[in-house]
């Protein structure tokens, strides 16, 4: 190689110079060459993994999750409500804000007393808004959250006047006044909940906002609110369609206030931030007085929170099935979430939600959530034949959960309920079979569904339409032996998985 570098160096005449170039250029090639195919490769090349955004994205997260409960799982035979939190990880109430929306119509009802003796049992730091501050139980006490904005809200809304101002008066009279709707308020609390929320215990990494009907799996929310980073703007649900852009039409969602609504810290600050002046005065106004016009004019007041937070560029990270707005009798159950976990239930039966703890306590797993199959198993009803005067048909009709099967031509024949059962028998595919009137109705999904008094129908109401449902319990038994859960399905965010 010195040869070639010192007779690059000579003095070559004009017509060889061409010549001398390409020699040299041959000889640095060649000498690259043999450096490059007998250097040693960098061991850091081949053990470096690479960043994770690299990795191509799947319709689940592969998580691995372990339950914070301890003991646990328990028998909870005999056992007091007190007793069985004890197994509750209190740590975490440093990092979550339950929050439980009522109204006064529901206190003193069993749907309160059963939700404050299960879901809400353990939250040592529950906090609980209402329409008026007054004692929930001997250990509860709400809170007025519209107390803030009421003579703002009273301005701007004769029902909102009407129906607060008749509130007040049954409390100083202790008469109740016949003329108050509860409902009507119900709208008005979400946008002062959410500030009252942040002002009462600021920076919590997240805030659960959530009903008296409202079931909530902790072990398996708990698992979940792990993966997320708080201070990342999020505002997580079960979505339902919202209001559309004027200017572009576009479709937005919101999170259904039902199954449950979780906004992170930077979800909260983001949404709160107000423009501040010279002097440190607020120059924007509270949220509640900015979207005025759209509560009084809407029927929801989550669809408003959802609406506010969409321009506020905070969209809804949509989580159903988890975030589910039907209780547990009303799931259909399928292969489209058999192995998804299971977060939250809405409409869930104030007769059935102690019930559903308990049994929660006794099927927690350490390496596993409860997923949407285990929960088949509580307060199963199947039976073969028929049952009268039960509809097991009439929650999971959602476009991609309720697989009813079409074109059966016995089915469409059927006028009777053993007709019905028939057709069922009769189609291999055929899970469970519900009859209405002269309808018969078959599905591969199967739900247990719920006692169904007959309907009044006809001109004068004289005639009387029978509920009748059936299942194929050997069918179904056959069918969940065949579908284990071998991974744990941790559904992404998706407005399209439902809608």
């Amino acid at each position: 190689m010195q040869g070639l570098l010192a007779c690059a160096n000579l003095r070559c005449p004009r017509r060889r110079a061409s010549y001398c170039i390409f020699i040299l250029v041959i000889a640095l090639v060649t000498y690259g060459s043999v450096l490059y195919l007998t250097r040693q490769p960098d061991p850091r090349i081949f053990l470096t993994p690479r960043p994770s955004s690299y990795r191509k994205k799947t319709e689940f997260f592969e998580w691995q999750t372990s339950s914070l409960f301890y003991p646990v799982s328990q028998n909870t035979t005999g056992k007091s409500t007190e007793e069985l939190c004890r197994s509750f990880p209190r740590e975490v109430l440093q990092t979550i804000q339950p929050i439980l929306r009522i109204g006064h119509s529901d206190v003193g009802k069993p749907a309160i007393d059963a939700q404050l003796n299960s879901v809400s049992a353990c939250l040592d730091n529950l906090v609980i808004f209402s329409d008026t501050t007054e004692d929930v139980t001997k250990d509860h006490v709400s809170i007025d959250v519209l107390a803030d904005v009421s003579q703002f809200y009273r301005q701007e809304s004769s029902e909102f006047r009407k129906n607060y101002d008749a509130l007040r008066k049954a409390q100083v009279s202790g008469r109740p006044d016949a003329s108050f709707d509860g409902k009507v308020l119900d709208k008005y609390k979400f946008l002062p909940m959410i500030e009252r929320a942040w002002k009462m215990r600021p920076e919590r990494p997240w805030y659960i906002f959530y009903e008296v009907d409202t079931y909530i799996f902790w072990d398996n929310m708990l698992r979940f609110l792990d993966k997320f980073d708080p201070d990342h703007p999020l505002y997580i649900g079960s979505p339902s369609r919202g209001r559309s852009r004027p200017d572009s039409g576009a479709r937005s969602y919101f999170a259904n206030g039902g199954p449950g609504i979780i906004m992170s810290r930077g979800a909260m600050k983001k949404f709160l931030e107000r423009k501040v002046g010279t002097d440190g005065e607020y120059t924007d106004a509270p949220l509640a007085e900015q979207w005025a016009d759209h509560v009084v004019e809407d029927c929801c007041g989550d669809s408003v929170l959802g609406w506010a937070l969409y321009f506020a560029g905070i969209p809804v990270s949509g989580f159903w099935p988890m975030f589910n707005p039907h209780p547990a009798h009303g799931l259909a159950y399928s292969e489209d979430y058999w192995c998804q976990p299971i977060l939250t239930l809405h409409k869930t039966k104030h007769e059935d939600v102690v019930d559903l703890w308990k049994w929660e306590a006794e099927h927690r797993q350490q390496e596993m959530p409860l997923l949407h199959r285990d929960l088949y198993d509580f307060k199963r009803v199947e039976v073969d034949g028929m049952l009268e005067d039960w509809d097991n048909g009439s929650w999971g009709k959602f476009r991609r959960s309720w697989k009813k099967i079409e074109n059966d031509k016995k089915a469409t024949a059927a006028k009777t309920p053993t007709d019905c059962l028939a057709a069922c028998q009769a189609n291999s595919r055929c899970a469970q079979w519900t009859h209405h009137g002269e309808e018969c109705t078959l599905a591969r999904s199967f739900m247990h569904g719920l006692a169904r008094k007959p309907e009044s129908v006809g001109t004068l109401g004289l005639q009387q339409e029978k509920y009748t449902s059936g299942w194929m319990p050997e069918r179904i038994d056959k069918w969940r032996s065949d579908h284990s859960c071998p991974k744990v399905q941790w559904v992404r965010a998706s407005i399209t998985r439902v809608w």
